[in-house]
């Protein structure tokens, strides 16, 4: 028995994780694919360029605010039917959006696919923890971010194939091909989920949503088009929720988030880590392919293709990264992951007005630093959380992820634009905030170091006091 039950138990995580692989493909394609898509939305709809621009921020925005509850949803009924559950709704909801009549129906369904991928997003990490041993466990989640970094690194690409051959609906058939697969290969036997009852945090779901959307919103806005009333009410608005959120955790006897996880080095560091490192990333993926096509003129499918290279390298380096966090500890490849991609966002910024292909050596340095860091980084902060909590902080690394990706597009806009007035300025607007990120990512590798060092990252709370 004992000779067939191994073979069997490796089919069945081969199946999940190749299941994931394709569900995390799709929700990070979609944070990406859009934006390219969006002049051919503008045309066919006859909307503003702002208006229709909502098409892609509602995707962040919602997943912002909707991947932590998922995550503790899932630590209720169990991660595997929260994931089969997202990509269903994934599913329905793009095949209805690929044919949509209005704009204001396409907006609905783009908020609610952005539901389901927070049901994605915040139930694959802590179920691959939980499902694979924990010399494995990196190896899983460094896959699982490969898929990520995939499809948000291809999205622009496939955006702009799509559209060229079938309009903007190709944008969300495309979907359908990779959800059936997820589908199809994913394991009918899964553990039992949670015993416990299912309890929704009602307020503590309401401060959170104002505390991520109104600071989401309002640092967007003051940012990007100046400090009005509005924009400075939204970021009070989100400070005072934000106290309110924490006071009310702390006295809650199920929260949405235990606050008090952030006690431990490698969970508060850690998240701090991965904020900076998508702050930083997407200063990156804003500006790059920007200043390439409207100052390098550098056509589109071009600036495809030289985006394609730093996911190919991740593509190579996170599974093998994970692997060797489980035999040596995540404290050295995830300070060294961050300390190249440092090197490479500095490399990059002193490369305006050179020729394209000096680009290349750069893109391989980030990619390789983001391959060193992604897995690791998870693995280092669900190690130190207990096993019923992990959901739960999935979905934090999810929303600090979000969080990130929004304030990095802000930020990096606002202070490329304040930095540019200067006719001919550009040049060095580019390379100055990129100096900025270079900066930020460095922080993050302070931060990085300051978690728990050690194999397997460290014990979770619960062992460590005993429970």
């Amino acid at each position: 028995m004992q000779s067939t039950s191994v073979p069997t138990q490796d089919r069945t995580l081969f199946r999940l994780l190749w299941s994931v692989v394709f569900g995390a493909i799709v929700g990070g394609m979609n944070s990406t694919l859009v934006a390219t898509v969006l002049p051919a939305l503008v045309h066919a709809f006859h909307q503003p360029y702002d208006v229709a621009q909502w098409l892609a921020s509602i995707y962040t925005l919602v997943q912002a605010v909707l991947v932590l509850p998922m995550g503790r949803l899932s630590d209720q009924i169990g991660q595997a039917r929260v994931f089969r559950i997202g990509v269903w709704l994934f599913f329905v909801t793009s095949a209805a959006a690929a044919l949509a009549p209005s704009f204001p129906l396409l907006l609905g369904l783009r908020a609610l696919q952005a539901v389901a991928g927070s049901m994605i997003m915040a139930s694959v990490p802590a179920w691959l923890a939980l499902r694979y041993p924990p010399d494995q466990r990196g190896r899983a989640l460094g896959t699982f971010a490969m898929a990520v970094y995939i499809g948000l690194s291809f999205g622009p690409l496939v955006g702009g194939f799509l559209v060229a051959r079938w309009g903007w609906p190709g944008a969300f058939w495309i979907n359908l091909p990779l959800l059936a697969a997820s589908l199809l290969l994913l394991p009918r036997s899964h553990p039992a989920p949670a015993s416990q009852p299912v309890r929704v945090d009602g307020w503590g779901s309401a401060l959170l949503a104002v505390t991520l959307g109104g600071g989401l919103l309002g640092w967007s806005q003051g940012l990007g088009q100046g400090w009005t009333m509005a924009a400075i009410g939204e970021v009070v608005a989100s400070a005072v929720a934000g106290i309110l959120f924490v006071r009310l955790e702390l006295g809650h006897p199920d929260p949405l988030l235990d606050v008090r996880l952030f006690a431990h080095p490698a969970v508060r560091n850690g998240n701090l880590a991965v904020l900076l490192n998508y702050v930083a990333m997407f200063f990156f993926y804003l500006l790059v392919p920007a200043w390439l096509a409207e100052t390098a003129h550098v056509g589109l499918s071009r600036i495809g293709l030289m985006m394609t290279v730093t996911p190919v390298v991740m593509l190579g380096i996170s599974r093998w990264a994970g692997g060797w966090s489980d035999r040596r500890g995540t404290r050295l490849p995830t300070t060294l992951g961050l300390l190249i991609f440092a090197a490479g966002l500095g490399w990059i910024a002193h490369w305006p007005d050179r020729p394209l292909w000096l680009l290349v050596p750069p893109l391989l340095t980030i990619g390789i630093g983001l391959g060193l860091f992604t897995a690791p980084i998870q693995s280092a902060v669900l190690g130190a959380t207990p096993r019923h909590r992990q959901g739960m902080m999935a979905g934090t690394l999810g929303a600090v992820r979000y969080v990130g990706q929004a304030l990095g597009v802000a930020i990096a806009g606002a202070l490329y634009t304040a930095w540019s007035k200067p006719p001919g300025s550009g040049a060095g607007a580019f390379s100055a905030v990129l100096m900025v990120a270079t900066g930020l990512a460095l922080l993050g590798a302070w931060a990085a170091y300051r978690t728990t060092p050690g194999r397997l990252a460290s014990r979770p709370l619960a062992e460590a006091a005993g429970d």
